[in-house]
């Protein structure tokens, strides 16, 4: 899962980066991939163009909580505050890559989901800010005081005041809505910090190396591996009988880095407030 997951992390960075060959490659995608590839290419392109603020402070990295406890979390407070449940683990996945990054931004935002002090002081509910499950109710808390989930747009630009943000939470929150198999992927992508050499990927283990993945929140059943089950959607169409031939060629035509996805047989693998953007 985790290589699996990097291959298609890398894709979507270079595709992010060049809008042009971005353009030829989803043309060429079939109609099960063209609006994920799409929506995580310009989810990331929006991120791109947040402008930052202040200098970068030192990246510290720790293993995110397991993606099952994650998911119940995100289960309990939609229950309790009715704000969707995709919306966020957007919101963790783009603050702090489901709580992998550890360190403050520099505007002092600290936790899985980045509260400013005087906001958690606020709507942290008495909670930790660097526990995943008070993290999480507090920004449920404070998406529903802003107007979630009746204005979800509002209620997001009052998190971080960028419709650039607003527009990434949203179509990540719309694949992983799409599929739900998607979150693991997301889960999977690893953190890129930015160093002077450019941006360097830090690796983190991960709690679940290694586990059988559950079903969906919808689904519950049990599955044959974790492979068949986590594989990005991406990567699992890619290799279907069909798929596969159309993203190579697409990959051979438009990149000249075909390395990416040539391992067929490997085992399944910002905002105002912050200058790093994990996804």
């Amino acid at each position: 899962m985790t290589l699996l997951a990097l291959h298609q992390q890398r894709l979507y960075r270079r595709l992010a980066d060049d809008p042009a060959r971005a353009d030829r490659v989803v043309a060429r995608l079939g109609p099960t991939l063209r609006g994920e590839a799409r929506d995580i290419v310009l989810a990331r392109r929006a991120l791109g163009r947040i402008r930052r603020s202040g200098r970068v402070p030192a990246v510290r990295t720790a293993a995110a909580a397991p993606a099952e406890e994650l998911r119940g979390i995100y289960t309990s407070a939609q229950r309790r505050f009715r704000v969707p449940r995709d919306v966020l683990a957007a919101v963790n996945f783009v603050e702090s890559a489901f709580g992998r990054v550890r360190s403050a931004s520099e505007a002092g935002a600290r936790g899985p989901m980045q509260f400013l002090p005087a906001t958690w002081r606020q709507y942290g509910l008495g909670g930790d800010i660097d526990k995943p499950r008070d993290a999480i109710f507090g920004a449920a808390n404070y998406l529903r005081a802003s107007g979630a989930p009746g204005d979800l747009r509002r209620a997001l630009f009052a998190y971080n005041r960028s419709t650039d943000y607003v527009s990434a939470i949203l179509r990540f929150a719309r694949r992983m809505r799409a599929d739900e198999r998607t979150f693991y992927a997301f889960y999977a992508w690893q953190v890129y910090v930015r160093t002077p050499a450019g941006r360097r990927r830090r690796a983190v283990a991960s709690p679940d190396r290694g586990r059988r993945w559950p079903a969906p929140w919808s689904a519950p059943m049990r599955v044959p591996s974790v492979r068949a089950w986590c594989e990005p959607p991406l990567m699992r169409t890619a290799r279907s009988s069909w798929g596969w031939r159309v993203w190579l060629a697409a990959l051979k035509a438009v990149i000249p880095c075909q390395r990416l996805m040539t391992h067929r047989s490997s085992p399944c693998c910002r905002t105002r407030r912050t200058s790093r953007s994990w996804p």
